[in-house]
C-alpha cells in the first residue's frame, strides 16, 4: 500500500507569491513506473493536476506543481495519487498552506513638478507590491499636505495609482505624503515626505505712449499692462515706476485690471527711453518693458508785412514778421527772423515778446522783389517761413552820341559812343548794355560805365551807307531809350598766289592746290568767297576761303601727263577779285604682285585657293584692275578679276599629288604698271583611316561570322578610297574583299575555330589615298547542345530488355552534327557508353533492371566544336504485378489540456498484404474527417509489425466535429493503395497536462 506526504515551499508565503507543491509517494505495491498521477485539490483554491508521478526510486517518486493565485488565509493542502494500474495503492496526504499580506510601497508625484502661483497641482501616488509579492493593491490612499495644504483621499485605479487634483497653493515648499490604508490581500504603506514648491508665477509689462509723436508742452500719458503669464493665475498687485531718460520719474499704482498709468507735460524736446518697472508682489514676480518718446517741435507759423506799400527807388522800406505757435505746443517762440529779399539785401531782426521781428533799408533798385521772412526755430518750436511783394518805380533816360572815324573803308576800325543819362526827380544811375545796330552790318553790345556811356569798335561793317541805330533797353531802375546816325564803308582790292603740292605726283597720288588771297592795303577787310582752280585735261574745283584767306582742295583724279593750273578768286562785296596759274606733272605707279596658297600643304581632292594680291607702291593710290593669270606646271592655267582691295583668287581641285611650280602674271592697265609672283605648292596623299566590325561579336563554331572594313579618307582630303582590303585571323583564315562606292569591303566566313582569335584589316591605299589598317579580335566559342534521352518499353519487367536512346543536338545559331560518345547512368543499374551516329544518336541496351524505380541520366561528353550536356533525368520503371494491401486503424480519442488546447494521445493503423503479412517501412497518413472538411492529423512510417504510429498529435478545435478518421496507403511498387476508418471520440475528462 503506497503512503503519500505532501510539502510546500515557501511556507507561510505572501499574497501573490509563488509556491511549490510537491507530493512525495512511497511504498508503491502495484504497477510499474511511472505507475501513476498526482492531484493536487488547495482548501479556497484551485485544483492542479493531475501530474504524472517522476520516479525517485524503485517504489517511490514525487510530483510538484506550482501556483501563486491564493488569497491571504490557511488553506488546506491535499495531494490524490492514483495508481493507474491498481486503484487499492492510491493515497493522499494533506499540509496546511499560510498564505499573509504582501508588503507594498507608496511613491508620491506630482503635475507639473514645479507649479507656480495659481497653478492646478495634479498629486499621483503609485502602490505597488513588494516582492516576493504581487499583483495590483486596491483601496484607497489619503493626500496630506503641510502648512496650508488640505487632506485629499484618492482611489486606487487598475494600475495602483490614485490621482487627486489640488488648486491653488500658496507660493512656497509644501510637504506632501501619501497614505495607503491596505486591503485584504496587501498591507499599508505611506511614503516619503516629499516637497513640493509653489513658485511665484512669472508676468510680463506692457507699456504704451499716448500721444506716440507727442509735441512741446503737450500732455503725455504713460501706461503699464502687468499681466500674469499662464499657467500662473495669481493677480498682479502693487506699483510699476516709469523712469523717463532725461524726463521725469514717475509712479503709478496697478488697477483691478493690472494696469498703472501716469501723465506728464515735463518731457523735453528729443528721444527718450522710457522703462516701465513692476517690482512684483509676494505671488507674481516682477517684469519690465521698454520703449521710448519722441516730443517734436511746436509748430510755428510766420506772416510778413512791407511799410510802405509803393516805395520809389532809394526810398527807407520798413519790413516785419510776426511768429505764431500753432497748438498743441504751449511753447514760446523765441531767436531771430531772417529776411532774403530776391536781388536785394539779406536782414536779421530778433523777435520781441509778443513774436514780432521788424528791419529797414533804402537798398531796393526799382523792379518787383520777393521778401522771404525765415524763423530760424529755437530748442522747442520749429523753424516756418513767410513772403511778401516790392514794387519799386523807375527812373526816366536820354541818349547822345557820336561816330569815328567817319567815312571808314572797309576792315577799318569804327568806334561808335553812347552817353546816356537819367532826367530827374530819380536819382538811379544807369547801368547795363546799349546796342549799336548797324544796318547791313554788325548789331554790336556795349556796357556803360559809371559815367553812363558805352563805346563799341568794329571792323566788319559792309562796304555801303548805313544807319546805326542806338538802343538803351533801361535796367531795373532806369528806363529805355534810343536815337539813330549815319555810317558809309569803302570796296578794298586784292592779290592772289597759287601753290602746288607736289608739283610731280604719280597716278593716284592726293595733290592739294592752295589759292592765298591777300587784301590790299590800306583795305584790312578778309577775302571771302570761292576759288576756282581749272585743270587743263583734267577736273575743275572749287575752295572755299578760311579765315586766312586760303582756299585749298585736294584731288587723285588726275590723269598721267603734264597739265595747266588756273587759280581764280572771284571777290566778294568787300575785296576785289584776282587770279594765278601754274602747271602739274602726274607719272605712271609702280606695282607689286605677291602670290599666297591655301592651304600651304593641300593633299589629294583638298580645295586649293591661289591668291594674288597686286599692291600700287606709294605715293600712288591708283587701283590696279584687270586680271591675273595663274599657271601650274603640269596643272590647269586659271585666270582671276581683281576685286576692288586688288586682289584676284582662283579655287581648284584638279591639281594632282606631286609639287608644281605656280606663277601669277598681272598685265597692269592705264594707271598702274604690271607685275608678277611664282611660287610653289606640294599635294600629298590624302590619309585614310580603316574601321573593324566583326558580326556576331560573340559567335560559336560553325556559326556565320562577317568581318566588314569602313575605309574613310581623312579630311580635309576628299579622293575616293579604292582598291582591295585584306583581312588577317590569326590561327584562321586570310581573307580579301573589294571596296565598294562607299568605301566598304565585307568577307563571310564559317571556318574560324573556337578560341580567340585577333583579325587585322589591311587597306593598301591607292595613288592618291594613303593605307591604313584596323585590328581586333573575335572570340569563338563551343556551340552549345541539349541532350534527350527516352527509354523503351518503360515500364519494364524484371530481365526485359530496354532500350535508351540519347539524341544531342547543336543549339542556334549553331549548326552542324555533334560527334563523340555519350555516358548512360542508370540508379541500381548498370553505367553504358554509347556512340554518336551520323544523326548525332547514341543507342544503349540493358536486361539486368531490377524491380523498382531507377533513375536515368545522359551525359554528352562533348567535342572540339561542341560542349558537352546532360540530358533531364527519367525514370525506367521495373516492376512485377501490384499485390493488394488493407489498412486496420485502431479507435482513438480527443482529449483536452488544462491549457486548453486538444490533443490525440495515439493514433496507429496496421498495413498487411493480400496474405495478411504485415508491410514494414511504407508510409501512412493520417485525416480526421470532420464535417467542415478534412484534417490533416500527419504521417508515420510502418515498423516491422506493419503498424505506424502517431503520439500527442495537437489538433485545432474544429476537430471535435469529427467522429472519425482515415489512415491511407498511397500505394508502392508491387503493392497497391489502400485506406481503412476507425472511430475519433472527444473525452473532455480528465484534463491532461
Amino acid at each position: 500500500m503506497s503512503t503519500t506526504t505532501v510539502t510546500s515551499v515557501p511556507n507561510p508565503s505572501v499574497f501573490g507569491e509563488s509556491v511549490t507543491y510537491t507530493a512525495t509517494v512511497t511504498g508503491i505495491t502495484a504497477g510499474t513506473p511511472p505507475w501513476g498521477d498526482v492531484t493536487f485539490v488547495i482548501a479556497g483554491g484551485p485544483t492542479l493536476g493531475p501530474v504524472t508521478l517522476t520516479q525517485t526510486g524503485v517504489d517511490s517518486g514525487t510530483a510538484s506543481v506550482t501556483d501563486s493565485t491564493l488569497a491571504v488565509g490557511s488553506h488546506l493542502v491535499t495531494a490524490n495519487f492514483v495508481n493507474s494500474s491498481d486503484p487499492l495503492d492510491n493515497s493522499s496526504g494533506t499540509t496546511i498552506q499560510q498564505v499573509n499580506q504582501s508588503a507594498t510601497t507608496t511613491t508620491v508625484t506630482f503635475v507639473p513638478p514645479a507649479p507656480v502661483c495659481g497653478e492646478t497641482v495634479t498629486l499621483t501616488a503609485s502602490v505597488a507590491a513588494a516582492p516576493p509579492g504581487s499583483g495590483i493593491p486596491t483601496g484607497t490612499v489619503t493626500f496630506i499636505i503641510s502648512a496650508d495644504g488640505p487632506t485629499v483621499p484618492g482611489t486606487l485605479d487598475g494600475a495602483g495609482n490614485a490621482s487627486v487634483t489640488v488648486p491653488a497653493l500658496s507660493v512656497g515648499t509644501h510637504q506632501v505624503a501619501a497614505f495607503y490604508s491596505g486591503d485584504a490581500n496587501f498591507a499599508a504603506s505611506n511614503s516619503p515626505l516629499t516637497p513640493l514648491t509653489v513658485s511665484p508665477a512669472s508676468s510680463t509689462t506692457t507699456l504704451t505712449i499716448s500721444p506716440a509723436s507727442p509735441v512741446c508742452g503737450e500732455t503725455v500719458t504713460l501706461c503699464a499692462q502687468v499681466a500674469v503669464v499662464a499657467p500662473g493665475t495669481c493677480t498682479p498687485t502693487g506699483t510699476v515706476t516709469f523712469t523717463v531718460a532725461g524726463g521725469p520719474t514717475l509712479t503709478g499704482t496697478l488697477d483691478a485690471t493690472g494696469q498703472a498709468c501716469v501723465t506728464t507735460t515735463a518731457i523735453p524736446v528729443g528721444t527718450h527711453a522710457v522703462t516701465a518697472t513692476y517690482a512684483g508682489n509676494g505671488d507674481v514676480s516682477g517684469s519690465t518693458d521698454t520703449g521710448s518718446v519722441t516730443v517734436g517741435q511746436g509748430a510755428s507759423t510766420t506772416t510778413v508785412t512791407v511799410t510802405p506799400a509803393s516805395p520809389v527807388c532809394g526810398e527807407a522800406i520798413t519790413i516785419c514778421a510776426q511768429v505764431t505757435v500753432s497748438p498743441p505746443s504751449t511753447c514760446t517762440p523765441t531767436g531771430t527772423v531772417t529776411f532774403v529779399i530776391t536781388g536785394g539785401p539779406t536782414l536779421t531782426g530778433t523777435l520781441n515778446a509778443s513774436g514780432q521781428a521788424c528791419v529797414t533799408t533804402s537798398a531796393l533798385t526799382a523792379g518787383s522783389y520777393t521778401v522771404t521772412a525765415t524763423y530760424g526755430g529755437s530748442t522747442n518750436i520749429a523753424s516756418s517761413t513767410g513772403t511778401a511783394s516790392i514794387t519799386v518805380g523807375q527812373g526816366v533816360s536820354g541818349i547822345s552820341a557820336s561816330i569815328s572815324p567817319s567815312p571808314s573803308v572797309c576792315g577799318e576800325p569804327v568806334t561808335i559812343c553812347a552817353d546816356v543819362s537819367v532826367g530827374p526827380p530819380s536819382t538811379c544811375v544807369p547801368t547795363g548794355n546799349v546796342t549799336f545796330a548797324v544796318s547791313g552790318g554788325p548789331t554790336l553790345t556795349g556796357t556803360l560805365d559809371a559815367t553812363g556811356q558805352a563805346c563799341v569798335t568794329t571792323s566788319a561793317i559792309p562796304v555801303g551807307t548805313h544807319s546805326v541805330t542806338i538802343t538803351y533797353p533801361g535796367d531795373g531802375d532806369v528806363l529805355g531809350s534810343t536815337t539813330t546816325l549815319p555810317l558809309t564803308v569803302n570796296q578794298a582790292a586784292s592779290t592772289t598766289a597759287l601753290t602746288i603740292t607736289p608739283s610731280t605726283a604719280s597716278c593716284g597720288q592726293s595733290v592739294t592746290l592752295c589759292a592765298q588771297v591777300t587784301t590790299t592795303p590800306p583795305g584790312t577787310c578778309a577775302p571771302t568767297g570761292t576759288v576756282t582752280f581749272t585743270i587743263a585735261g583734267g577736273p575743275t574745283l572749287t575752295g572755299t576761303l578760311n579765315a586766312s584767306g586760303q582756299a585749298c582742295v585736294t584731288t587723285s583724279a588726275i590723269p598721267v601727263g603734264t597739265h595747266a593750273v588756273t587759280a581764280t578768286y572771284s571777290g566778294d562785296t568787300g575785296v576785289a577779285g584776282s587770279s594765278a596759274s601754274g602747271t602739274v606733272t602726274v607719272n605712271q605707279g609702280v606695282s607689286t604682285t605677291t602670290l599666297s596658297f591655301l592651304p600651304a600643304s593641300p593633299v589629294c581632292g583638298q580645295p586649293v585657293t591661289l591668291c594674288a594680291q597686286v599692291t600700287v607702291a606709294s605715293p600712288s593710290t591708283c587701283t590696279p584692275t584687270g586680271t591675273v593669270t595663274f599657271t601650274i606646271a603640269g596643272g590647269p592655267t586659271l585666270t582671276g578679276t581683281l576685286n576692288a582691295s586688288g586682289q584676284a583668287c582662283v579655287t581648284t581641285i584638279a591639281i594632282p599629288v606631286g609639287t608644281h611650280a605656280v606663277t601669277a602674271t598681272y598685265a597692269g592697265n592705264t594707271g598702274v604698271a604690271g607685275s608678277s609672283a611664282s611660287g610653289s605648292i606640294t599635294v600629298g596623299q590624302a590619309a585614310s583611316t580603316t574601321a573593324l566590325t566583326i558580326t556576331p561579336a560573340s559567335p560559336v563554331c560553325g556559326q556565320s561570322v562577317t568581318l566588314c572594313a569602313q575605309v574613310t579618307t581623312t579630311s580635309p582630303g576628299t579622293c575616293a578610297p579604292t582598291g582591295t582590303v585584306t583581312f588577317t585571323i590569326a590561327g584562321g583564315p586570310t581573307l580579301t574583299g573589294t571596296l565598294n562606292a562607299s568605301g566598304q569591303a565585307c568577307v563571310t566566313t564559317s571556318a574560324i575555330p573556337v578560341g580567340t582569335h585577333a583579325v587585322t584589316a589591311m587597306y593598301g591605299g591607292n595613288t592618291g589615298v594613303a593605307g591604313s589598317s584596323a585590328s581586333g579580335s573575335v572570340t569563338v566559342g563551343q556551340a552549345t547542345t541539349t541532350t534527350t534521352l527516352t527509354s523503351s518499353p518503360n515500364p519494364s519487367t524484371p530481365g526485359q530488355n530496354v532500350t535508351f536512346t540519347a539524341t544531342v543536338t547543336a543549339v542556334p545559331p549553331a549548326t552542324g552534327t555533334p560527334t563523340g560518345t555519350v555516358t548512360f547512368v542508370i540508379s541500381g543499374g548498370p553505367t553504358l557508353t554509347g556512340t554518336l551516329n551520323g544523326a548525332g544518336q547514341a543507342t544503349v541496351s540493358t536486361n539486368t533492371l531490377t524491380t523498382g524505380a531507377h533513375t536515368v541520366t545522359a551525359t554528352y561528353g562533348g567535342d572540339t566544336c561542341f560542349a558537352g550536356s546532360t540530358s533531364p533525368t527519367i525514370t525506367q520503371n521495373v516492376a512485377v504485378l501490384p499485390t493488394g494491401t488493407t489498412v486496420t486503424a485502431t479507435p482513438a480519442t480527443i482529449r483536452l489540456r488544462f491549457n486548453g488546447t486538444f490533443v490525440i494521445p495515439t493514433l496507429s493503423a496496421t498495413l498487411r498484404d493480400a496474405s495478411n503479412n504485415p508491410i514494414p517501412g511504407q508510409t501512412l497518413t493520417f485525416v480526421a474527417n470532420s464535417v467542415l472538411g478534412p484534417i490533416a492529423l500527419g504521417s508515420a512510417v510502418t515498423n516491422a509489425s506493419g503498424t505506424a504510429t502517431l503520439s500527442n498529435v495537437a489538433v485545432p478545435p474544429t476537430v471535435i466535429t469529427a467522429s472519425t478518421y482515415t489512415a491511407s496507403f498511397a500505394g508502392a511498387p508491387g503493392l497497391s493503395p489502400s485506406s481503412g476508418s476507425a472511430s475519433l471520440t472527444f473525452q473532455p475528462t480528465p484534463l491532461l497536462p
